[in-house]
């Protein structure tokens, strides 16, 4: 009787704690891991985009801004809250919207775009941009949505302007320019 009943009082008690530790390892970490996993995967994205100088949208079939990632804001065309949910059209001069619309159907048809250019007058001065974009895959069979990326190449196109001028300079007369330089490094 006694110990018959104390037994089965026992099983029961670790019938019970094994149903704790079950349930804890298969459905708590079940659901808990994949939530971890989704939280440290967004932090290394975040951190990865805030690494990045570049400005990088996602945009939708209609040309409407859907994200913005972008750690230097000041390069941006508007805030980041007035570009949401804005079509390109209504937010780019033409030329700047003529080559984005370039670059988004390039996408659209091969996948991909490199390479376009253009410049854009902001607060801070003149800047050239140029444009990759890529068409994202859809998951559920809503249209497609493109990345595209905006690298401020205002350095580059300065430097290759001062090479220019000094090539042309040298092509015209190379004797006196290449006295002026051996003068300069002499001084």
């Amino acid at each position: 009787g006694l110990a018959t009943d104390f037994y089965n009082l026992t099983g029961h008690v670790y019938k019970l704690i094994g149903y704790i530790f079950l349930y804890n390892a298969v459905f708590v970490e079940a659901i808990r891991l994949p939530y971890h996993q989704l939280e440290e995967s967004e932090n290394q994205l975040q951190a990865t985009l805030q690494a990045i100088p570049d400005l990088l949208f996602e945009i939708d079939e209609d040309g409407r801004y859907l994200r913005i990632y972008s750690s230097t804001p000041e390069k941006l065309i508007a805030p980041e809250e007035q570009l949401i949910g804005r079509k390109i059209s209504e937010m780019l001069p033409v030329g700047a919207l003529k080559v984005a619309e370039q670059a988004i159907a390039e996408a659209r048809t091969q996948g991909s775009s490199r390479g376009l250019q253009y410049t854009l007058d902001l607060p801070g001065g003149a800047r050239w941009f140029e444009l990759s974009a890529s068409r994202k895959p859809c998951l559920d069979g809503h249209a497609f949505t493109y990345v595209v990326i905006a690298r401020d190449i205002t350095e580059r196109k300065f430097n290759e302007e001062q090479v220019r001028q000094l090539s042309s300079a040298v092509s015209e007369n190379p004797f006196p320019i290449f006295i002026t330089n051996l003068q300069n490094q002499i001084v």
